[in-house]
């Protein structure tokens, strides 16, 4: 049986974002990296016990794909017919429940792909136990804001009247656009930056120290809001916290957990951001 699901992108990340960190960010990241991913690591999240599959690294290629699972003891009622007595019975029996999640860690450049399983492994509850490896490695993981729909949306409005970015020091880069917020980030020595603009006859946002600004922002690195008129005066909003980057594959009952990685690689390469600039921030 073949069977669509959902890939979701996100950004992996060193908790920490000071510059003497972030210089050394290329050569620290495989190694806090295998820290985390550490199968004999249990963790406790929403009353699951969760775990990793053995990781499966492939150096040539630049990633490393494991499974992330949860499995939990509930209590099964079983229902059956008593021959002797004649009648029907019930009682409880222990039962496992559990399910899993493949990933793909494209090492490089930071990214990772992951299936969202549905109903009782969701795109939150991945994150939410996955972030739980990272923690004690000194990582942290956030979704990638799909820029592709900040380009759709601009095309829905006549003007954009205001624009807000927040970004945090980038990890590991800033993206190929935002040479001028890199410069002022730089100049200021800010940790954390805000930009925002505001026009009742339009502001200019494409190519602009704002484009660049949220492209950086978009990769894990903050986040950012635009407000815009169209045509014909109705307001329309965009925030890039609510558009996160996803696409889908399809699976088999026969596909392996490497033919699945592979799968889900393809599918993180195709859509995947430009990859930043490899400069301390």
């Amino acid at each position: 049986m073949r069977r669509s699901r959902t890939i979701w992108l996100a950004k992996i990340s060193f908790i920490d974002r000071g510059a003497a960190q972030l210089s050394m960010v290329h050569r620290r990241f495989p190694e806090s990296l295998r820290h985390a991913l550490d199968p004999e690591r249990r963790v406790r999240y929403y009353g699951r016990a969760w775990r990793l599959s053995q990781p499966r690294w492939d150096d040539d290629a630049g990633t490393v794909a494991a499974q992330l699972g949860f499995r939990r003891r509930t209590k099964q009622e079983e229902v059956d017919y008593d021959e002797e007595r004649h009648e029907w019975v019930s009682s409880e029996a222990a039962a496992r429940q559990g399910n899993f999640a493949n990933f793909v860690i494209d090492v490089p450049n930071q990214l990772l792909g992951f299936e969202d399983r549905g109903d009782d492994l969701k795109r939150e509850s991945f994150l939410n136990a996955f972030r739980r490896f990272l923690q004690p490695a000194g990582l942290e993981v956030s979704l990638i804001s799909d820029t592709r729909e900040f380009d759709a949306w601009l095309e829905t409005v006549d003007t954009v009247t205001r624009f807000r970015v927040t970004l945090r020091r980038p990890n590991p880069g800033y993206s190929k656009r935002a040479a001028q917020v890199r410069d002022l980030a730089r100049e200021t020595e800010a940790d954390r930056l805000t930009v925002e603009a505001e026009s009742k006859d339009g502001l200019n946002v494409r190519d602009t120290l704002l484009d660049g600004a949220a492209d950086t922002a978009a990769m894990g690195n903050g986040s950012y809001k635009a407000t815009g008129l169209t045509a014909d005066g109705r307001r329309r909003f965009f925030d890039s916290a609510k558009r996160y980057l996803s696409t889908a594959i399809d699976v088999t009952t026969s596909d392996s957990a490497a033919t699945i990685a592979a799968k889900i690689d393809d599918a993180m390469r195709e859509i995947a951001p430009d990859p930043p600039e490899r400069v301390d921030g």
